[in-house]
């Protein structure tokens, strides 16, 4: 899958490690919020099985939505929050979240 590619792997790990300044203006935050939009769309609309993706990707979902969070509610344009523009990445992140609670 294309989340495995070098450059996207990379950005997360940055995230995670917090090699990178959490702010919207960072070329590895706006990869790593983009690409898991897309993917977001992909399992919301059911063209990837949203139980087996999540069971993969719960983890690094969870520990990004740790490192993420701040952006949550910054303004990426007039009265658009980052939580709205990468809806669907938002929308994985808190499935994921929710089902590691249990």
């Amino acid at each position: 899958m294309f989340l495995h590619q070098d450059g996207l792997s990379d950005a997360r790990r940055k995230v995670r490690d917090g090699a990178v300044e959490i702010k919207l203006s960072e070329s590895e935050i706006r990869r790593v919020c983009s690409s898991l939009d897309f993917a977001g769309v992909l399992v919301r609309h059911n063209s990837i099985d949203q139980k087996m993706f999540l069971n993969y990707w719960g983890t690094a979902l969870v520990l990004l939505a740790s490192k993420l969070e701040p952006l949550a509610d910054q303004l990426v344009d007039k009265g658009v929050k980052v939580r709205e523009y990468y809806e669907n990445f938002w929308w994985l992140m808190n499935e994921a979240t929710r089902r590691a609670r249990g």
